[in-house]
């Protein structure tokens, strides 16, 4: 009955601490990285302005930060196993923060220093390992001179970078080079002061349209161009997008929790009910002794309570193990085509709470009726063993 508790609260910390992640994950990873929208520049010099321009026309917007990047669209790549077009994205200081979380290495290492380069697993499998040499050729966006650096990768990434997808990371210096200069930007992020607990509410998908209807604005009457909404992304919308995925999660916490009440219950009670017919001759003797036959359940019901409850610690820990190891392996999982995710766990108090207390109510529902039953007939029951 112990290792039943176990395996209950074991299976319920995953369940729970997974559809808890998934929505956490769905909302930070992907603000993290594009923020709560990212425009993409476009027009002059394919899409590259000069970042004091940029910020001087988002500066009348009152937001929380405003971050700019770049990234080569529409470069080549090259080595002895393929040639091929690709993106490179720089690897900005904001990015290596982000790293920590959500960049997922398969071999190696992030690039650290000039000359290094990590390339998405997913992309060129089979084709660039680490430790390679590669190089990359990119257009310069001024006078559109062909420039190419060699590269040693030191890093796959089992995921393409959030932003700058499918792209292959090289540090500022590189990008500097490869771009011919230290302060042009082709990609805006801006953060504004939402949080998660506000997705869903009118008032922020207004307040949000309203944001990115300024900064199109603002960007315009200082002639820097920017394409239309399919190269913005807002975290709305991404929300509005995977909703569904995000319920299936959740249901499959609930749908754990409803096959976990009847076929662990019903275990429960055979085992309660073999442990109970052991002890009648107890029972009864204790009823001899003038003992009432609530105080007999109640007894017995806390000894049951008691192993559930070390049960449920032990679950607790296992689950919690097991969890760490695998988020410590850095196991990630592509789940569609636009909701990647790490494996991890997430959990608050009232989670911990929840499934000790359906574990309490499993043991009271499945033990009280069946001890009482057997309590109930256990005079009849010892006279009768004794008359044979």
């Amino acid at each position: 009955m112990f290792i039943i508790f176990v395996l209950i609260s074991a299976a319920l910390y995953w369940t729970t601490g997974i559809a808890n992640a998934v929505q956490k994950i769905e909302y930070h990873m992907y603000r993290d990285s594009d923020g709560d929208a990212t425009i993409y520049l476009w027009g002059n010099y394919w899409g590259f302005y000069e970042g004091d321009k940029i910020l001087k026309a988002l500066g009348g917007l009152k937001v929380e930060n405003v971050v700019l990047e770049r990234s080569a669209w529409g470069s080549y790549v090259d080595n002895d196993k393929i040639s091929a077009q690709g993106n490179v994205f720089e690897l900005t200081p904001e990015n290596r923060v982000r790293a920590k979380d959500w960049y997922y290495l398969s071999s190696g290492r992030l690039p650290e220093a000039p000359g290094e380069a990590a390339v998405p697993e997913a992309r060129y499998r089979g084709f660039i390992k680490t430790g390679d040499e590669i190089f990359l050729s990119v257009y310069t966006p001024k006078d559109r001179v062909l420039n190419t650096l060699p590269f040693k990768v030191v890093g796959v990434l089992k995921m393409e970078p959030i932003k700058g997808f499918d792209s292959i990371l090289v540090t500022k210096e590189d990008m500097d080079t490869l771009l011919d200069s230290k302060d042009i930007y082709n990609t805006v992020t801006i953060y504004d002061y939402f949080r998660q607990e506000s997705l869903g509410k009118p008032a922020l998908e207004n307040s949000l349209n309203t944001l990115v209807s300024n900064v199109y604005m603002n960007l315009h009457m200082n002639n820097i161009m920017t394409d239309s909404h399919p190269w913005c992304f807002d975290i709305v919308d991404f929300i509005k997008q995977n909703q569904s995925f995000v319920t299936i999660f959740r249901g499959i916490n609930i749908l754990a929790i409803l096959l976990l009440f009847p076929i662990a219950g019903a275990v429960i009670a055979i085992t309660i009910r073999m442990l109970a017919i052991k002890r009648t001759a107890e029972f009864a003797t204790y009823m001899a002794l003038g003992f009432r036959n609530y105080k007999i359940i109640r007894n017995f019901v806390l000894e049951v309570v008691i192993i559930s409850i070390a049960g449920y610690a032990a679950g607790i820990f296992i689950g919690a193990v097991s969890a760490g190891i695998l988020q410590n392996m850095r196991v990630y999982l592509v789940f569609q085509d636009y909701m990647h995710g790490p494996i991890m766990l997430m959990h608050t108090i009232w989670d911990f709470l929840c499934i000790l207390l359906f574990i309490l109510v499993l043991t009271a529902v499945w033990s009280i009726p069946v001890i009482s039953r057997i309590i109930s007939k256990a005079p009849a029951r010892v006279l009768r063993e004794q008359s044979f």
